[in-house]
């Protein structure tokens, strides 16, 4: 019971909850994703950096917006 006491509630309050931030803007990324010529997008970074997985998400998210997106590691 508590469980579905906590399900509902988490219902409930869930719609007033926004599900995600919007992508924050990188520029030049739309000239990126709108080439049809490109397939691949590779992405390196500097170990260490707070801003570059920061603007890894953002890439993602962007990209996202216009095209289906496969993230690979």
């Amino acid at each position: 019971m508590v469980l579905f006491s906590s399900l509902l509630a988490a219902t409930l309050v869930a719609p007033t909850v926004p599900i995600s931030e919007p992508c924050k803007p990188i520029p030049g990324w739309n000239k990126v994703v709108s080439d049809k010529k490109i397939r691949w997008i590779v992405l390196g970074e500097m170990h260490g950096t707070n801003e570059m997985p920061e603007i890894f998400a953002d890439a993602v998210c962007l990209t996202a917006e216009v095209s289906p997106t496969v993230v690979a590691l």
